[in-house]
């Protein structure tokens, strides 16, 4: 049969006559073929879309259609009536037309699923999305239209125009080529890739998360959220004999999962650690009248050292000071992919998969048990203690509002689960200890700031006059040197030139903070010490802070003598 000679009745406006095709297909013998479920001759507004579905299976394929006559753009019935102007399709509108067809046949699919919906309705709806899925894997399309589609993602709620939008724009993406698109397409893709649909293997579906995240990213702001959980659940999943920590190295996955500020405190280390604790704490100090951007630097030194010294007192009293900070968690119900149509294998090993010293997965069959390290947040504890040091900070500053912490009004209960760790955080023990570390450090920084470096006036080249509302102002010639008068207390310890030798050696920041409070010592203090040291033997720092912690390229031979000074 030659399909290009399949005629249709159109009406005057070029549509399908629904009518009068109904009354020629009930004349041509495909009643039985027909859905009479979907179509009623009365419920015309339906029947053009079910006709353009059903075509390809049923008018195609049936040849007595083809008797139907037809002159000079008439259809003609058996009779010799006209019943309709004739149409010639084309071949792309019977691919069209067949594409439909399978459209409607991988809605099928579900039939079978919905009469037999047993109590785990999650189970059955993922492994219906799998075989409907796989019934297109390798369907390709070029649809020049684009139809949005902001529904329930799932192919049976998806019209023909959102399938085939769907089907182009997953032909591009596989091609690693971008197209401007429905979140809910992209979505659509993701839980295809998690349950390997069209997926040749684990490195493919990592580049291909890859490639959508980067591409979309700007598009799609959750992208940056939902991903690195994404490919976490991915790698427990389907995780090869690689560890995971190659995985963040091999490809560049941009957003680490576990927090590094988790880490550093289970370390005892609380270097730059304000804003972490600031988002944790039920307290906001950034919110307070007292606070400014300027003194960023400042609360960082302070809760480094407040919480250096806490941790010793809480060690003290047999008690764990980042427990109140972190905690440790267990679940025995966790589940990859939550959210996204992923199908549980029945047949799945068990296994443990490592993502790192903090985060665990063990699974037996389809269960997984989870340990991990989160923080706690609206922190009771923390508000406490930042509140408490903040109010020291406005007195010693008199600053003009005051503040009046009192632990009854933050911590209320005993929510710790220990009563003589309740007892000792309500106690006036550690009050007075929390105001008076903060005044010891703002005493030492009050000192810091009182030094002046003194110059010989006398080595100045010229003196001259600006303009006549500026008089007498110092100018240096750029060839004449600045002598700074030099001190003799410049006694080093073994602490700082070990210090010293770190930095040489290009030690990282984390490091040198490390070697510092093993030391009972904060690397930030430290390292201001021994600038100050230097500014009497050079007249100038020696240390430079940025990203790194290194010396100033005009002074490494000057930190090597004094190194080799002291034979350490």
């Amino acid at each position: 049969m030659d399909k290009k000679n399949i005629v249709f009745p159109k009406t005057k406006d070029g549509k399908l006559d629904n009518k009068k095709f109904l009354e020629i297909m009930k004349n041509n013998s495909v009643k039985k073929e027909f859905n009479k479920e979907n179509v009623s001759s009365e419920d015309d507004s339906h029947l053009e879309d079910i006709f353009l579905k059903q075509m390809a299976e049923v008018v195609i394929s049936n040849d007595e259609f083809q008797e139907i006559k037809f002159n000079n753009d008439k259809i003609v019935d058996e009779f010799g009536e006209i019943v309709g102007e004739a149409s010639i399709i084309s071949q792309e509108e019977i691919e069209v037309l067949e594409m439909y067809a399978k459209f409607n046949k991988m809605k099928d699919i579900s039939n079978k699923y919905r009469s037999s919906r047993r109590w785990d309705w999650y189970l059955d709806y993922s492994k219906e999305f799998v075989e409907m899925a796989t019934y297109l894997v390798d369907l390709t399309d070029d649809f020049k239209g684009f139809a949005s589609f902001k529904g329930r993602v799932n192919f049976q709620n998806m019209n023909n125009e959102q399938l085939r939008t769907y089907y182009t724009w997953r032909t591009y993406t596989r091609n690693y080529q971008y197209k401007k698109t429905d979140y809910n397409y992209i979505l659509l893709y993701f839980n295809e890739i998690i349950n390997k649909v069209g997926i040749k293997n684990f490195d493919d579906a990592i580049k291909m998360f890859l490639f959508i995240w980067n591409s979309y990213r700007n598009d799609f702001e959750q992208l940056d959220f939902e991903m690195p959980e994404r490919i976490r659940d991915y790698f427990i999943t389907y995780s090869t004999k690689e560890l995971y920590e190659d995985i963040l190295k091999k490809y560049p996955i941009k957003i680490n999962f576990i927090d590094g500020n988790i880490k550093d405190i289970l370390e005892d280390n609380y270097h730059l650690k304000f804003d972490f604790f600031e988002r944790l704490s039920s307290y906001s100090i950034k919110t307070s009248k007292f606070y400014s951007d300027d003194k960023l630097g400042l609360f960082n030194s302070i809760i480094a050292f407040l919480f250096t010294k806490m941790n010793l007192l809480f060690k003290e009293k047999g008690f764990k000071l980042n427990s109140l900070l972190i905690k440790k968690e267990h679940t025995d119900y966790w589940k990859p992919f939550i959210g996204d149509s992923f199908f549980f294998h029945k047949e799945q090993f068990a296994k443990k998969v490592v993502i790192s010293e903090l985060e665990t997965y063990d699974r037996q069959g389809a269960n997984w048990h989870r340990e991990s390290y989160s923080s706690i947040n609206n922190n009771l504890f923390l508000g406490y203690v930042l509140k408490t040091m903040e109010a020291t900070m406005r007195k010693f500053y008199n600053f003009k509002y005051k503040l009046h912490p009192s632990v009854g009004s933050l911590i209320t209960k005993n929510v710790f689960g220990n009563r003589k760790l309740f007892k000792f955080i309500c106690s006036e023990e550690l009050n007075s200890f929390i105001i008076e570390t903060v005044n010891m450090f703002l005493k030492v920084i009050k000192i810091k700031e009182k030094k002046k470096i003194v110059f010989d006036s006398s080595k100045f080249a010229k003196i001259r006059k600006v303009s006549d509302q500026i008089t007498d102002k110092l100018i240096i010639d750029e060839e004449e040197e600045i002598i700074v008068e030099k001190k003799e207390n410049t006694n080093f310890t073994e602490f700082e030139i070990n210090i010293l030798k770190m930095i040489l050696e290009n030690k990282s920041i984390n490091e040198l903070n490390n070697y510092a409070l093993k030391n009972n010592e904060l690397l930030d203090l430290s390292i201001d010490r021994i600038n100050d040291k230097f500014l009497d033997i050079i007249g100038d720092n020696l240390i430079e802070i940025n990203e790194t912690i290194s010396i100033f390229e005009d002074y490494y031979d000057e930190a090597l003598r004094i190194m080799k000074e002291y034979e350490l």
